[in-house]
């Protein structure tokens, strides 16, 4: 009879150690590699978004030589880059940082990546009576560089 309460304790030992493995795997999975996980697809969801709009992010045109639908294209592209920043700030600030430091940027540089991104998608790209220069289009530039240098550390 102790042969039988041995295989039952011992079955009952498994399903249970199996059982708290599959929830501790779970949870380790939810709470730690899915944001990060989220966080990187993100970073290259931007990075993305940035190589394709760069022409229009970081040039100015003539509202007079434009017609309607690029003035659409135009505002959706810097619609885009609004929604980007602000899913990649709410993913960024998801990932335990503990964890991940070495591989998340710093958050001053967040900040400053996220700051370039609201920079963009407001920027006055259209210019009419001079309102946009040229040195605002080279530093345009540099925001979009600064940006993928920052987030090419991620991902």
């Amino acid at each position: 009879m102790a042969t039988i309460e041995e295989v039952i304790f011992q079955a009952s030992a498994t399903i249970f150690g199996g059982a708290l493995i599959y929830a501790i795997v779970n949870l380790i999975n939810i709470f730690i590699l899915k944001p990060y996980s989220n966080f990187k697809n993100e970073v290259i969801k931007t990075k993305i978004d940035l190589l394709f709009y760069k022409n229009i992010l970081t040039n100015a045109f003539e509202r007079e030589e434009t017609n309607d639908k690029f003035i659409e294209e135009i505002l959706s592209c810097q619609k885009k880059i609004r929604e980007q920043w602000s899913k990649l700030s709410v993913k960024y600030h998801a990932v335990p940082k503990l964890l991940f430091s070495w591989k998340l940027p710093s958050i001053e540089d967040m900040h400053k990546i996220e700051e370039n991104l609201i920079y963009l998608s407001n920027r006055f790209i259209l210019k009419s009576q001079n309102r946009d220069l040229p040195n605002d289009c080279a530093e345009s530039e540099n925001k979009v560089r600064f940006i993928l240098n920052k987030l090419s550390k991620t991902a």
